[in-house]
C-alpha cells in the first residue's frame, strides 16, 4: 500500500506559500432541542431542527431559511459525527437562494473522562 506524505511548507510552490485566507462569514444557527431518533448501525442517531439563522461577513451575508437540520451520530467510543444541512438566502447585489443545501461532515472526539 502506498501512502502519501504531507509536504513541508517550504516544499510548496511559491504561489501556495503566499496564500492568505480570511473567513468568508460567521454563521449563527437557531437549533431546536435535540430529538433522539434511536440506535442505528452507525451509532445513536439524533437530530436538531434548524428553523432559522444568519450569516454575516465583509463580502457575504444573509439568512438561513427554515427546513435545515443537524444530524448527529454518536459512536460507541463517544465520538460524534455531524452533518448539517441548511439552505441559505444571500443578501448581496443579486439576492438568491442557494439551490442546494451544504453538507458539513465533522467528527468530534469523545470527551476525556
Amino acid at each position: 500500500m502506498t501512502t502519501m506524505s504531507t509536504p513541508r511548507f517550504d516544499e510548496l510552490p511559491p504561489a501556495l506559500q503566499a496564500v492568505q485566507t480570511r473567513p468568508l462569514f460567521v454563521m449563527r444557527l437557531d437549533v431546536k432541542p435535540i430529538e433522539i431518533v434511536g440506535q442505528t448501525g452507525a451509532g445513536l442517531r439524533r437530530v436538531g431542527i434548524v428553523p432559522s439563522g444568519t450569516f454575516a461577513g465583509e463580502r457575504l451575508s444573509g439568512v438561513v431559511l427554515d427546513g435545515g437540520s443537524d444530524w448527529q451520530s454518536v459512536h460507541g467510543d463517544g465520538s460524534t459525527f455531524r452533518v448539517v444541512r441548511s439552505t441559505a438566502f444571500s443578501k448581496c447585489s443579486e439576492p438568491r437562494v442557494s439551490p442546494q443545501p451544504y453538507l458539513t461532515p465533522r467528527r468530534y472526539a469523545a470527551a476525556a473522562p
